[in-house]
């Protein structure tokens, strides 16, 4: 097994980031990216507009308030119709 300066010098990184990923500090896991929306939930959203809050929509239709805030912008699933 190498040492934290051989693995640094190695990848051309610092050993301080070799012990960060050693302890797990860096570089974790994956993130896991969440499940997109339905076409009911996109239809949902807009349906509902600005009548209730980010938070209220994304309590019942159980999305992230990001995802709410993205259809309502229309910043996302602007093919679905």
């Amino acid at each position: 097994m190498e040492t934290a300066p051989e693995t640094a010098a190695k990848y051309s990184i610092t050993e301080s980031n070799v012990r960060l990923i050693q302890d797990g500090k860096t570089w974790k896991e994956e993130r896991k990216i969440p499940m997109a929306l339905t076409r009911e939930q996109v239809l949902e959203i807009r349906r509902i507009g600005y009548t209730k809050s980010l938070r209220e929509i994304s309590d019942l239709l159980g999305v992230g308030t990001g995802a709410v805030d993205s259809v309502r912008n229309g910043r996302c699933h602007k093919a679905v119709v």
